[in-house]
């Protein structure tokens, strides 16, 4: 069916006196300048595509390396936590998931946060919550991150560096750098 002017008129759009079809509009073959292509895609939309594509898949390989890196269970080196690395509310995180001994022997009740320097959260149970936080990617197999010591209540600068599929190295220093200490977690699922 071919259109007739006034249908095209309609389909102009509001300045450019051009149809508002996305340049469908019918031609004879081969006459005037073609928009489309085979994809239906015009050359100058073709030609914006590549710089998104780029970003969106820059930005996959990031979350990808991320979570497929440190995914899972890991037993820290003394054996007496496993930490597991998931999707937190704002970012990647690892969870105290398992203690070999999650109850205090002297209350017979579970281990307590009793050394947080904020009181509210000293009653809090040490089971379930994020030991390891703000978990960013800075090479492949590589991470900063903050990590929390339950034990004496303080927080460091830590990398974790996957050194093989299943060994993590978690390098944290203290007293401005003068002191580092680099222990390896094993990990136990995936």
């Amino acid at each position: 069916m071919a259109w007739s002017r006034p249908v095209l008129r309609l389909l102009a759009g509001p300045h450019t006196g051009r149809p508002c079809n996305g340049g469908l509009e019918k031609r004879p073959r081969g006459a005037g300048r073609r928009t489309n292509t085979a994809w239906g895609v015009g050359l100058r939309m073709r030609a914006a595509l590549p710089f998104p594509v780029a970003l969106l898949t820059a930005a996959g390989l990031c979350l990808a390396q991320t979570a497929m890196g440190l995914e899972g269970i890991w037993l820290t080196a003394d054996g007496t936590a496993k930490i597991r690395f998931e999707p937190c509310p704002s970012e990647l995180c690892g969870r105290l998931v398992w203690l070999r001994d999650a109850n205090d022997p002297r209350t017979g009740r579970p281990v307590l946060d009793k050394h947080n320097p904020d009181p509210a959260l000293r009653g809090r149970q040490l089971l379930g919550i994020p030991v390891i936080t703000g978990v960013t990617p800075v090479h492949e197999g590589e991470w900063r991150a903050t990590a929390y010591n339950a034990e004496d209540a303080g927080t460091y600068a830590v990398t974790l560096t996957l050194t093989a599929p299943n060994a993590l190295a978690l390098r944290g220093c203290g007293l401005v750098g003068l002191v580092c200490r680099t222990e390896t977690w094993t990990r136990v699922a995936r």
